[in-house]
């Protein structure tokens, strides 16, 4: 089952991909599928925005087919073929 990874923001310069397709199980969640990113490389990036146990720490919103997690069943939502999963951080300022 593929679905697509969209990286907005800050994200696509400094993993130098806005999208990319995988492959998942049909159990995978989302954090099953951070933690499948965070096992390469090429996406070490992505590790700053997550805790050890791959609960978000810093400012990330992550939506499913343009719905935020938290609407969702938030890091245990899980995807189905041709799902979309957006990482987009946030900037503050003042």
């Amino acid at each position: 089952m593929k679905i697509q990874l969209k990286f907005l923001g800050s994200l696509k310069y400094d993993i130098k991909k806005e999208r990319i397709e995988i492959e998942i199980s049909p159990e995978m969640t989302i954090r099953d599928i951070i933690r499948k990113l965070l096992s390469n490389p090429s996406y070490i990036e992505l590790s700053s925005f997550f805790s050890e146990s791959l609960e978000l720490k810093r400012s990330l919103l992550l939506f499913v087919n343009e719905q935020e997690i938290s609407a969702l069943a938030g890091m245990s939502t899980k995807l189905k073929e041709k799902d979309v999963l957006s990482f987009i951080p946030v900037i503050h300022g003042g």
